[in-house]
Formats: structure tokens, sequence, C-alpha cells
């Protein structure tokens, strides 16, 4: 099994090609360096301003307990966690699943990369795979998916990974 983000394309070569500017995710890049804090993520809107949804967005960690990306890992998500709900109070529910202690709720599926990282709305894939175990790009995810401009296609998803909003809607949130 490998892990996400163990390896990247050297810094000259990750903007290549980019035609605008990265999103300011963090107020400052030396946070990168140390544990993430809550007010490192960007904030959104006051939850007044934006649209209701019918249903909380599901963020579900699949990880493995030896593996010690994840144990990094989980506290990002805390952080993460505790920034949305700031802006975004009861919009999201937070999970983590252990692959292994938990098999049966994973099904089928063959986790090869961790993290990896299940947004959902209701039974509804919106995003579905591996992640790089940065507090920003959890943070992005889960603010494009509350925006609804994030959706998966649910063709090029596997049934066990369209069946996963399901089996975790009475998992534990954290």
């Amino acid at each position: 099994m490998t892990h996400a983000g163990a390896h990247g394309p050297p810094a000259q070569a990750r903007g290549a090609g980019r035609t605008s500017a990265p999103l300011p995710l963090l107020r400052a890049h030396s946070a990168l360096a140390r544990r993430p804090r809550r007010d490192d993520l960007m904030s959104s809107p006051p939850a007044s301003t934006r649209p209701a949804a019918t249903e909380p967005l599901l963020v579900a960690c699949l990880c493995a307990a030896w593996c010690r990306t994840c144990d990094a890992y989980r506290d990002t998500l805390e952080v993460v966690r505790e920034a949305i709900e700031l802006s975004h109070p009861g919009a999201v529910r937070f999970t983590w699943v252990d692959v292994e202690d938990e098999s049966a709720l994973v099904g089928d599926l063959d986790i090869e990369d961790f993290p990896t990282v299940l947004v959902a709305r209701g039974d509804t894939v919106l995003f579905f795979g591996p992640l790089m175990p940065h507090a920003q790009t959890l943070d992005r995810l889960v603010r494009a998916a509350l925006d609804g401009t994030r959706a998966a296609d649910p063709a090029a998803l596997a049934p066990d990974v369209l069946a996963l909003p399901r089996r975790l809607a009475g998992h534990e949130a954290i």
C-alpha cells in the first residue's frame, strides 16, 4: 500500500501550465511546516448567506491504524472539522473509519492509498479517493462540496463506493 503525498513533482514543475493563481487557503506558507491550526484555514461566508442543504455532508476518512500518515491526518481532520463547524454549524458530519477493524463497512473495496476520503450528501457520492494529507486540501474539498461545486460521476464509481454513504450513515462522528 502506498501513501498519498509521499512524493511529488519538483517544486518548479508543480505550477507548470497553470493559468490562474492558486486559491489562498493559508494565510502564511509557514503553516505547512507545523500542525495546522483552525485560523490557518480559509473562512467561508456565514451560514445565513448560503442556500440551505437538505442533508448534512458526510466526510469519511478511510485509514488504517498501522499507517503513520493516517495518525498525523487524524489531527488534520479534527482541525478542518473545527474550522468548518465555525462557519457551517451542523452542515458536515466527519467520521473516521479504520478499513481493517471496520472492514464490514468498507465492503470489498481495496483501499490502497491513505488517506482516502469520501464526501457524500445523502446517498450521493460527491468525492471518493486519496488526498494529499494537508489541511488546506481537505478544507478546499469540503467547502467546494458545501458550495455545490463538487460532484462525482456515478458511472465512474464502483458499486461498493456508491454504497458507502448508506453503510456509514450510522457510523460514529468524530
